[in-house]
This record gives structure tokens, C-alpha cells and sequence, in this order.
């Protein structure tokens, strides 16, 4: 962890530590996000690239280790359930059916479906896409603390068998290094994006300083190279493993949209290319 990250882990508020009012925007890394800005000032000046890419990180760390922090006592339902919520969101997120009722699902509703002690293996969630529902897409959680290569061809023979190619791995720990191999192996055929359950205790999308992304279409994409007559590869750039890229599971040669606030113009929209 970075001395910037730590710093931000120091900024989760006291009071936020028994109990995280989940309905607030702004939780407490902000005044982290804050702390980071000041002494950014003072320090090497970056791009606008760079400082969303560094700023994204430390929001996430700084809402990962409140929502840690909050939850350090809880009960593993509740922990789950608050996974499987931002899990719910991002599906959302990413054009996958996901009912308004899956949205809502609140904690008492989780506990009577899948107990005080639910078991990982059965929260997988399969979901089509809106746009193609020929395309779908698993969300698996093992039980193991740390996932080996057997797990992950177990997944694999069930991606198989019911024709999908696409899955996330919601993991307690790191994946043993045999497993990140296969992983990596299995590629081009099946791609299997993996999720630490550390960082989807809280959506990082909601935060009060992240800015509203739009990822563009193949058509919207084509539509903004010819209005400006520029390259993709002459827009700003945003790394396939930013927090926000992965949240949205961006893939390389995507253009997403980025509109923030602006005191002046109203709303101040940039272009990001995914490297």
C-alpha cells in the first residue's frame, strides 16, 4: 500500500467505525480524497489522466477500509449481502437484466432466502445481457479462502456446459499463483474478471467524487473520432485495471464518456480511451 493510500485509510472518520450511515454519498473519504488534493499541490503536478487514475484509487481505498471498519463486527450475512448488492449494481451497470426487486433486496429479505450463515455457493448469480440475451455472463463465489486451479476448471466446465464465456469471481484472498496461470491461459476462450470481496463492500460509482462515466457504443465511438477528426489513440487514456474500468469491465480500444461538475460551464465532459 502506498503512503497516499495509507493516508486515506487514516481518513475513514471515527465515528464512521461502529456504524456507516450506507445511504450517505460522501462517507468519509472525503476528507481523504481531500487530504490527497492538498498535498498533491504541493508536490509533482500530474495530467488530468493521472490525477483521476491516482484520485479513483485512493477514494477506493479510503470507502473500501470505512466499509471495512464498519463492518468488523457484523455478521458474514451482512457482509455478503452488502457484496452481492454492489455485485447487483454493477451487472446493472455493465447493460445486464437485472430486476428493480434484485435492487432493492434488503438485508432481512437476504437472510430469509439464504440464512444467518449462507453459504458462497449458493449466491452464484447468471445473468443475460439486455442488449443480447444470447450472451450471458456468471458470478461465482467460492467458499475457499484461497482459490486453486481445481476451482477455477470447475467453473470452467460449467461456463461450458451451459455455453457462457464470460464470468467474475468474487474471491476472499488473492488467487494462488497456478490459479491466476489458468486464468490467464483460458483468455481467449473464457474471460474471468476476479473481484476481491474487500472491494465490493462499497459501489465506488456512488461516491460524491467519482464523476458519472459513459462507456460509448461501437456506433457512438465512430460518431466522436469523425466530429473531432482525431485517432483513439490521440485521446487521453485510461488504464484496462483503473478501479472504475474494472467496475464497468472495459476492455481495451473501448471510449468512455466522463462528465463532472464544472463552477463555470455547468458540466465539463472529457473522453477516456482504454489502453
Amino acid at each position: 500500500m502506498t503512503a497516499q493510500q495509507q493516508k486515506a485509510n487514516q481518513g475513514v472518520c471515527k465515528s464512521e467505525r461502529g456504524s456507516r450511515n450506507r445511504g450517505s454519498r460522501s462517507w468519509c473519504a472525503q476528507p481523504a480524497a481531500e487530504n490527497w488534493k492538498r498535498d498533491r499541490s504541493a508536490g509533482t503536478q500530474l495530467t488530468k489522466h493521472q490525477e483521476h487514475q491516482e484520485l479513483t484509487k485512493v477514494i477506493w481505498a479510503a470507502a473500501t477500509a470505512a466499509a471495512m471498519a464498519g463492518t468488523a463486527l457484523d455478521e458474514q450475512s451482512t457482509r455478503l449481502f452488502r457484496i452481492r448488492k454492489t455485485v447487483m449494481e454493477m451487472l446493472r451497470d455493465r447493460d445486464y437484466v437485472v430486476a428493480d426487486y434484485e435492487l432493492s433486496f434488503n438485508k432481512e429479505q437476504f437472510r430469509d432466502k439464504y440464512g444467518d450463515e449462507p453459504k458462497r455457493e449458493d449466491l452464484v448469480i447468471q445473468k443475460p445481457r439486455r442488449s443480447n440475451n444470447a450472451e450471458h455472463i456468471f458470478v461465482f463465489f467460492p467458499e475457499e479462502a484461497k482459490v486453486g486451479v481445481k476451482t477455477i476448471k470447475t467453473y470452467v466446465d460449467r461456463m461450458k456446459t451451459e455455453n457462457v464465456h464470460r464470468a467474475m469471481l468474487v474471491v476472499q484472498q488473492n488467487l494462488t499463483p497456478f490459479a491466476r496461470q489458468c486464468v490467464s491461459e483460458m483468455a481467449s476462450k473464457y474471460h474471468l474478471e476476479v473481484f476481491q470481496e474487500a472491494e465490493l463492500l462499497v459501489n465506488i460509482k456512488d461516491h460524491v467524487l467519482v464523476p458519472q462515466h459513459e462507456v460509448l457504443t461501437p456506433d457512438e465511438k465512430k460518431t466522436l473520432l469523425e466530429r473531432y477528426t482525431v485517432k483513439e489513440t490521440q485521446l487521453p487514456r485510461m488504464q484496462e485495471n483503473d478501479p472504475v474500468a474494472r467496475y464497468y469491465g472495459l476492455k481495451r480500444g473501448q471510449v468512455v464518456k466522463i462528465i463532472r461538475a464544472s463552477e463555470t460551464a455547468g458540466r465539463y465532459v472529457t473522453y477516456r480511451f482504454v489502453v
